[in-house]
């Protein structure tokens, strides 16, 4: 009654055929994260796919950022959700804690139609990574899989399980993904505030994670911290049925581990590393 789907086994078959590496926000040790160029930085790589986050603009027009707060990565300070989307297109976003990485570019803030698009054209597979499990982000993403037929080229994942709860109850055609890692819900906090409901939540998700909570949210993926990998982690979710990805995995040894001995989905901010390793070793 409350359990949901997962998404056609068709349509799971097509997205993961040939998906081995994803750029994490595009490129970010290229190119400022979550812009136009990271992404083109990670498709000239010979990525698979790229990830990217997508929040709402005051006015509720799908963007590209990672941050509730423009204060990290553009020339502007303040909640993304309190802008428009005129105002959030004039700022640059080529910036890390204050400091230009790109002094000779001005990065802007792109908008979801136009990501996707610069995917479909270049045949590259989408990972869009949500916070916001509100209906209008809802009803903006089942819009874009529908109008964009992009049900075989895209994954919405979350740490957040209402999201994909609420796809799926809406739609079992979008693949969804749930992320996840150990202590993530008290990431950042020191023993001293470490408090017994962030410990109860850890415990809970890892608990969730390793049993058949995937399968009640209709999650097809398994997003899953590196750290929390093994061999019989993923071979226990496989017989449930679910894909595996690793994020965000940042040294070649452990790329090369879980795409070619566990046949993992990785998500990396090198997009260089694996590839150029690769075609060296071939040459």
């Amino acid at each position: 009654m409350f359990k949901r789907d997962q998404a056609p086994k068709e349509n799971v078959t097509i997205f993961f055929e040939n998906l081995s590496l994803g750029g994490h926000r595009g490129s970010p040790h290229k190119s400022p994260e979550n812009t136009i160029a990271s992404f083109l930085s990670a498709y000239e790589d010979g990525v698979d796919a790229v990830e990217f986050d997508v929040a709402l603009s005051k006015d509720k027009i799908p963007i590209i950022i990672h941050d509730d707060t423009l204060d990290r990565t553009c020339n502007g300070t303040g909640r993304v959700e309190d802008y428009n989307i005129t105002y959030l297109r004039t700022l640059d976003c080529g910036y890390d804690n204050g400091i230009k990485l790109d002094v000779n570019a001005v990065h802007r803030m792109p908008l979801l139609e136009d990501i996707v698009k610069f995917c479909k054209k270049r045949k590259l597979k989408m990972v869009f990574d949500i916070k916001d499990y509100s209906n209008d982000m809802i009803n903006q993403l089942i819009s874009i899989f529908e109008k964009e037929k992009i049900y075989t080229q895209g994954i919405v994942c979350s740490f957040h399980p209402q999201v994909l709860y609420r796809i799926k109850e809406r739609t079992n055609k979008i693949i969804t993904g749930y992320t996840w890692g150990a202590g993530e819900f008290s990431l950042g906090k020191t023993w001293n505030n470490f408090t017994l409901l962030d410990r109860t939540i850890d415990f809970l998700n890892i608990l969730g994670s390793h049993t058949l909570f995937g399968k009640f949210l209709g999650a097809d993926m398994l997003l899953t911290k590196e750290s929390d990998i093994t061999s019989w982690y993923v071979k226990r979710q496989k017989f449930f049925g679910f894909k595996i990805g690793a994020w965000t995995v940042n040294d070649l040894k452990g790329i090369k581990w879980l795409i070619e001995d566990l046949n993992v989905f990785v998500l990396t901010d090198y997009t260089s590393l694996y590839r150029r390793n690769k075609k060296d070793k071939e040459v």
